[in-house]
């Protein structure tokens, strides 16, 4: 329980949604809108990436050699202008409001969307793929703040579980719908063509991403549910306030490390549909007698496009099946467990199940759909198990810029981590990106066991919270 926090003795008269007790001011339907938000953000970001293998074969007429750094390379771009835009949107949300800020961040995914299709080179879609990635980075940032604004302290393991649970029903749902949107288009006659098959797909992403704008709009609480905000404060001042307690918390630390893994474990949708589009491209020309990079007939091309990306969409709603059940598991352990032990365990988990990823030969084989079951159980580990870790140690104060400091550790460790899984990918073997995110992991897991007993035995008075708060003048 945070300081912020009402006495536990309080709680029987709050509101109830679920199993959650909701924190002062907020509404059934307000933290059922919240919810919708996150099923839609985590659903929108992995349809634009399964769909982007389609899009640089289909719409830029890449290799399958070809697509791996290129792929990787627009991603990190995305990756860098999100953690770049998240630490701005999450103090922007504590000076005015998480609503407003939240629903812009997804209008600036759904403008990115609605013209990916147009891409005819790859200076535009680089720039272009970076305006979505960096909506719904951004989103996702401010999302993560909200629980702590939402739910009594205690319960916000749970509401972080069923974060998870929306997060992994939008996965499955969205972006497999998404996955199928251009098999879908070549169906009917007026989208015939390649690019009319991706305004198509790409144009309904837009629109859910903008609908969803809206109803965050309209339906999320306003700004006097944020508690404790320093009204009277600048932004310089709340900057500096969080900017110094999130280097000189040692539990912070570690749960921006963990951000960073848990960002790179985000790694299976887009590497794991690169995988099984070039795995179908390759196992296309072997059938045909050619050799693997030989250039295909284009309806070969085309229905080996379209088999990778059916069977990716299948892997990847495994993952977020196996996240939608695993999520209020997960969320019950942060709360009953010490957060940081939890961590540890999600950290490890992860890291066997990235390493049991790799060592698949296939991605058409039945052990791939178990592995990949394994994979979301895990991830969701790190990612419910980090969100109610930092949301524990950020003061309501700064909770929007702390929570924007963890989104940017966040992007950094996926820009890493793209980068570095394109080169594996396209240089060494395509379950690459899977060894390098398997080592973030034990990475991070190894660091914990560092910082971990220093964070039980208590924090030095002079890096406490109410001390570097009290400094700069943000206690009201």
């Amino acid at each position: 329980m945070t300081a912020e926090d009402p006495p536990a003795a309080t709680s029987p008269g709050r509101a109830r949604w679920c199993c959650l007790r909701l924190g002062d001011g907020v509404r059934g339907r307000h933290i059922s809108v919240y919810y919708f938000g996150a099923f839609m953000t985590v659903g929108v970001s992995v349809g634009c990436s399964t769909l982007q293998p389609f899009l640089m074969t289909s719409l830029l007429g890449l290799g399958a050699d070809e697509q791996g750094a290129i792929g990787a390379a627009a991603k990190s771009l995305g990756e860098a202008a999100a953690a770049l835009l998240a630490g701005g949107a999450g103090l922007l949300s504590d000076r005015l409001g998480r609503r407003a800020v939240y629903a812009c961040c997804l209008l600036l995914a759904a403008l990115g969307l609605g013209l990916l299709p147009l891409s005819r080179g790859l200076a535009v879609f680089y720039a272009l793929t970076a305006v979505s990635f960096a909506g719904t980075g951004a989103a996702a940032a401010v999302m993560v703040a909200i629980p702590g604004d939402y739910v009594f302290g205690p319960d916000r393991g749970k509401a972080n579980g069923l974060v998870a649970v929306a997060n992994g029903l939008g996965a499955v749902c969205v972006g497999m719908v998404s996955g199928r949107l251009p098999g879908l288009a070549a169906s009917l006659r007026p989208f015939a063509a390649n690019r009319a098959q991706g305004i198509f797909a790409y144009g309904a992403l837009a629109v859910a991403a903008a609908a969803t704008a809206l109803t965050l709009g309209c339906g999320l609480a306003g700004r006097g549910v944020q508690r404790g905000g320093a009204a009277g404060a600048g932004a310089l001042d709340a900057l500096r306030a969080g900017l110094r307690l999130a280097r000189g918390d040692r539990a912070l630390v570690l749960a921006c490390l963990a951000a960073a893994a848990a960002r790179s474990d985000g790694q299976i949708a887009f590497f794991f549909s690169q995988w099984c589009v070039s795995a179908s491209l390759r196992a296309a020309a072997a059938a045909a007698g050619l050799s693997p990079d030989a250039p295909l007939p284009p309806e070969l091309r085309e229905a080996a496009v379209q088999r990778g990306l059916a069977h990716s969409t299948q892997c990847v709603g495994l993952v977020g099946l196996a996240g939608l059940l695993a999520g209020a598991v997960w969320g019950r352990l942060a709360d009953s467990m010490d957060r940081a032990a939890t961590l540890s365990v999600a950290l490890l988990a992860a890291a066997v199940a990235y390493a049991a990823l790799a060592l698949c030969p296939d991605p058409f084989g039945a052990r791939a759909l178990v592995v990949a079951l394994l994979v979301g159980l895990c991830q969701t580990g790190v990612v419910v198990s980090s969100q109610a870790f930092v949301q524990e140690r950020a003061p309501a104060e700064v909770r929007g810029l702390i929570l924007g400091v963890f989104g940017l550790c966040g992007g950094v460790g996926q820009i890493v981590s793209t980068f570095a899984g394109g080169q594996l990918f396209a240089h060494w073997a395509f379950q690459g990106p899977f060894v390098w995110v398997c080592g973030v992991n034990l990475l991070v897991f190894s660091a914990g066991l560092v910082l971990v007993p220093l964070h039980r035995c208590g924090r030095p008075p002079a890096t406490g919270s109410g001390v570097l708060l009290d400094g700069c003048g943000l206690r009201p």
